[in-house]
């Protein structure tokens, strides 16, 4: 039994474009916060039988699971207030911060990266999905990574069912 992963299938491929990287953007909290994003500012990850929207504040804002047709877990892409979703921003005294968003080289992984006074904040996003003897294994399983670069380690963790709460990370 052999296992090959399939996030990163043989690219290019004739006819795709690929999103480009169209460098660091200026965003607010109060803005993320508050108002809809277009769709150009979301990215994509799946595991080939369903998909999760990661905006640029790395706020999932629509997943459905375990399948494309199931009941949305997180639906804020439509109802900014009542959706529901999950973000994790650099928690600092400014209402500024810059981003990027850009995909892994020739992978279906998502990395979103922020920078403000307090340092800077790495999250990556991905879909884990293997094959195994010509079967694809997928289990609408997002896994978020994150990599603090912030002098002081505090994260800011918002969702639209809860108040704010921070979280703290030592430093490794």
């Amino acid at each position: 039994m052999s296992a090959t992963n399939i996030l990163s299938p043989q690219l290019p491929i004739k006819g795709i474009k690929f999103r480009q990287n169209s460098g660091w953007k200026t965003l607010s909290l109060s803005k993320v916060s508050n108002d809809y994003k277009p769709i150009s500012d979301y990215g994509v990850v799946g595991d080939q039988k369903t998909c999760a929207l990661v905006g640029l504040d790395s706020s999932i804002d629509w997943f459905c699971v375990p399948r494309f047709d199931s009941p949305s877990v997180f639906g804020a892409i439509l109802d900014i207030r009542r959706g529901g979703r999950v973000r994790i921003l650099p928690d600092g005294k400014q209402d500024e911060f810059e981003v990027i968003q850009y995909y892994e080289e020739q992978t279906n992984i998502l990395v979103t990266e922020f920078k403000n006074e307090a340092g800077h904040l790495k999250v990556t996003d991905f879909m884990p999905c293997f094959e195994v003897d010509k079967v694809t294994v997928a289990h609408g399983e997002i896994q978020r990574r994150v990599a603090s670069f912030l002098e002081s380690g505090d994260l800011a963790i918002w969702d639209t069912d809860s108040p704010q709460t921070t979280m703290r990370f030592d430093k490794i």
